[in-house]
């Protein structure tokens, strides 16, 4: 008997601290692995070297003969993961010369990730991973305020999770994930709350009919938009009142400097002192006559302050037109003022990271304030900031100890406020938040290393979040024929592999279906997004698929006509995902018949089965095998 060919194996090309996490990641995947680096890596586990199929190849992943020794040629994945985004991006240029149908990986970041994204517009199999990046998704779930865990948009459709009480099947989702506690739920934005919030709309609307409620209600009970407006604040209110001295200063000039003489003389006047004029407005005033009396020297005081004050306008004008031309011209940008009584956003350090989150963040309505991650600028802040509050503070510095410390002090300031910080370890980051107290530790390394590994396998990536204990990764499928998901219920896609459906687009609709019913078929063609762990993912891959964890049993205690036993073989049919011949064969007589089924399966079948008039039992839900 012939041996089994091998399975194409996986290479990883840099066995930095990325790639070392990513290889312990695939271990638990029954592939094979291959690796090479520039020089011998240094193992922070020894044990990972006996990962591997073959010694770890040296040379340069640039270089094609390097790659050819190393397996890159047989290989069904690619994954180029040094710290230099320039030799990973030439090197994905020669794996895919070499290898026209592996799935390449990219590490990319900064100037370079410009780059890593036109050649995965242009070239098939290529996705660029950018751990910089990743963070923004984890940082902002947990800068914003709120009880949320995650927040992402599905296909057009506003999702979050959260813990809370599963009340409405059709809005709600109970959250399938390992290492995760009961009581975690998906639902719509509209409807994460348990108790609606007085004016919401009713419970039993649909999401898309929460705006349509809103414009059913007649045009005479809507406020008068001049009074929803809101109240002008402190600072409109003095440049209003400066603009009507101003006017009134204007006025009353006129008035006097016209006194004996025309009114053109007194707007002259008027103009030429607020212009910072002196010496020729006087004299049109004095009209020749030498200065002697106690009025003229009245005139001529009065005549300097005004002469001051428009001196002082003007310059503010210059000032002002001079900054605006210099800002644009180099690029400068000032830091807005915030509003009076509103409690910012504070990031520090992080530089584009923390671009990208102010911009997110000022999208949702939020104020944001950043500052360098150096002590005066952050001391600064503390000034300015102390007796407004912040509402969540992130600290995005890649030293460790920096951020350690800012935290420790800016907590001691705002205790009340949200604290997040990143960090570059991987096993100390639940620990350390645990250490601070109160303190969300993001890892890049563990995010980057989770996103690797499930993109190695040809998946779409589209959020990562710390949701409990368990990291939620949103993966998009695309289903095909011979996939272990095709021909599956979504029940049993998420109650066998222990993931999330989402949502789910298909090839006959444009728009996708959000928290898709449990019991529709997938079907080659069909895009899902799940919401899974990457023990999830390992699980879909092998096609390790658990049996359903309950039973139910059922009869019919009597004969029912046959249009009503063709509605049961129906329903039975529709909920078990086979055909009506195949339901039919189940025999259903006053003997009991047993079905293994999945809880959500369970719950419509004895709803709809029970009003049939069948008789039903269900045994008590059993432990899912890890």
């Amino acid at each position: 008997m012939a041996a089994p060919e091998p399975q194409p194996a996986i290479l990883i090309c840099g066995l930095g601290k990325l790639g070392q996490a990513c290889l312990r990641r695939l271990q638990g995947f029954d592939v094979a692995l291959l690796a090479m680096d520039r020089h011998a890596p240094d193992w922070h586990d020894p044990e990972l070297a006996h990962g591997l199929r073959a010694p770890v190849v040296i040379g340069d992943m640039r270089r094609a003969h390097h790659l050819r020794q190393a397996g890159a040629t047989g290989a069904r994945a690619v994954l180029l993961l040094s710290s230099e985004s320039t030799v990973n991006l030439e090197a994905a240029l020669q794996v895919r010369l070499l290898n026209p149908t592996a799935q390449i990986v990219v590490r990319a970041s900064g100037e370079q990730r410009q780059l890593g994204d036109l050649l995965e517009q242009r070239l098939a199999g290529i996705s660029v991973v950018d751990p910089v990046n990743l963070m923004r998704w984890a940082l902002l779930q947990a800068l914003r305020p709120g009880d949320a865990a995650a927040r992402f948009d599905a296909d057009g459709q506003a999702l979050s999770v959260f813990e809370g009480v599963w009340q409405d099947r059709r809005f709600q989702r109970p959250l399938l994930l390992d290492q995760l506690s009961t009581g975690w739920l998906v639902a719509p934005l509209a409807f994460q709350g348990s108790q609606p919030s007085p004016g919401s709309p009713p419970a039993d609307l649909a999401p898309s009919q929460v705006g349509r409620w809103r414009l059913r209600r007649p045009s005479w009970l809507r406020q008068p938009s001049w009074l929803r407006r809101p109240v002008l604040d402190q600072r409109s209110r003095r440049l209003g009142l400066l603009a009507l001295a101003l006017a009134v200063v204007v006025l009353i000039g006129i008035g006097h400097f016209a006194a004996g003489s025309s009114w053109q003389q007194g707007v002259f006047v008027t103009l030429a002192l607020l212009k910072g004029e002196f010496v020729d407005p006087v004299n049109a005033v004095l009209g020749g006559r030498p200065l002697g009396s106690g009025g003229d020297t009245w005139l001529v005081g009065g005549t300097l302050l005004l002469s001051l004050l428009g001196t002082v306008l003007t310059s503010a004008l210059v000032a002002v037109i001079l900054e605006r031309l210099l800002s644009a011209r180099f690029g400068l940008t000032v830091k807005p003022r915030l509003p009076r009584g509103v409690q910012p956003i504070l990031l520090v350090g992080g530089d584009g990271l923390a671009d990208a989150l102010s911009s997110e963040l000022q999208r949702e309505g939020y104020s944001v304030w950043e500052v360098d991650a150096q002590s005066p600028a952050l001391e600064q802040a503390q000034r300015s900031l102390k007796r407004r509050g912040v509402l969540a503070i992130g600290m995005l510095s890649g030293d460790l100890l920096a951020n350690v410390q800012g935290v420790l002090a800016l907590q001691q300031c705002w205790p009340a406020a949200r604290l997040a910080m990143v960090t570059s370890a991987e096993q100390a980051a639940e620990q350390l938040g645990e250490l601070l107290g109160g303190v969300t530790v993001i890892s890049s390394l563990s995010l980057a290393a989770d996103v690797v590994v499930a993109t190695a396998f040809g998946e779409r990536v589209e959020g990562v979040w710390p949701i409990g204990e368990a990291m939620g990764l949103l993966v998009r499928y695309r289903v095909n024929p011979g996939d272990t998901l095709c021909g599956l219920t979504l029940a049993r896609v998420q109650h066998g592999y222990g993931v999330t459906a989402i949502a789910l687009k298909r090839p006959s609709r444009g728009d996708g279906l959000a928290l898709p019913p449990v019991d529709l078929v997938l079907a080659s063609g069909d895009q899902l997004l799940i919401l899974a762990t990457l023990a999830g993912l390992r699980r879909i891959e092998l096609g390790q698929l658990q049996p359903p964890s309950q039973r139910l049993r059922l009869r019919l205690p009597r004969p029912l006509p046959d249009g009503r036993l063709f509605e049961v073989h129906r329903n039975l049919a529709r909920y078990l995902g086979c055909s009506v011949e195949a339901a039919h064969g189940l025999q259903l007589g006053i003997q009991w018949q047993e079905l293994a089924v999945d809880p959500d399966i369970a719950a419509l079948l004895v709803d709809s089965l029970g009003r049939l008039g069948l008789d039903l039992e269900l045994e008590p839900e059993a432990k899912l095998v890890p």
